[in-house]
């Protein structure tokens, strides 16, 4: 049998069509911290929700956004009330909000605080401990992931605005549970082979192509 063969549109839509009709993912309930969180200027919210394992990305349109009575922002553990359905240009799963409300400071929140506290108290944080920025530069590394719009737009903005540094991107993956170690090793590597003036790390969130 020959199968047919569809666009990617197709292929999108389809999926779409298949979570509008389950009825789990449509008016859920879902708790989870968030992380990422952007108010854009049209009014809409963006954000991820997370928990210990995986995430989801999230949108709640400016209708919704309005009638919230409190001021989210990263690290809030909260309740969302939504649908899950697919973004079709991207063909990416989001939950579109509806209504969400504080649900308490997000575990992974307070562990970062509690770990921020802990190497304060050591003085990683002693500005005798921090080594000056270079003025001019000439090397410039950045960690980061390899995909994604927001990257693009990095490197076009630095080859716009400087003649006078050499920029390397040092690939690691951003998110995940080796993530971490990535990340570690890429400094590790640019300091033992003294490969850069000056290290960033940039973590994508290429919100806005979430719609």
């Amino acid at each position: 049998m020959k199968l047919r063969k569809l666009s990617v549109t197709e292929v999108n839509n389809y999926a779409q069509k298949l979570l509008s009709y389950d009825p789990i993912l449509q008016n859920l309930s879902i708790e989870g911290e968030i992380s990422n969180f952007v108010a854009h200027s049209s009014g809409h919210a963006y954000f991820s929700l997370k928990d210990n394992e995986s995430k989801i990305n999230c949108i709640m349109f400016k209708r919704y956004f309005d009638e919230t009575e409190n001021k989210f922002k990263n690290g809030d553990k909260v309740d969302c009330i939504g649908d899950v359905s697919i973004y079709v240009k991207e063909g990416k799963l989001q939950l579109y909000v509806k209504e969400m409300k504080q649900a308490g400071l997000g575990e992974l929140h307070i562990k970062f605080e509690e770990l921020k506290k802990k190497y304060k108290e050591l003085g990683y944080f002693d500005i005798k401990n921090k080594k000056d920025i270079p003025v001019y530069p000439k090397k410039i590394a950045v960690i980061t992931s390899k995909e994604g719009a927001a990257l693009r737009d990095v490197i076009s903005v630095f080859n716009r605005r400087t003649t006078l540094a050499n920029l390397l991107i040092y690939p690691v993956s951003v998110q995940g549970i080796y993530s971490k170690d990535e990340i570690v090793k890429a400094i590790n590597y640019l300091n033992d082979n003294n490969m850069a003036d000056l290290i960033s790390y940039l973590q994508l969130t290429d919100n806005t192509h979430q719609q």
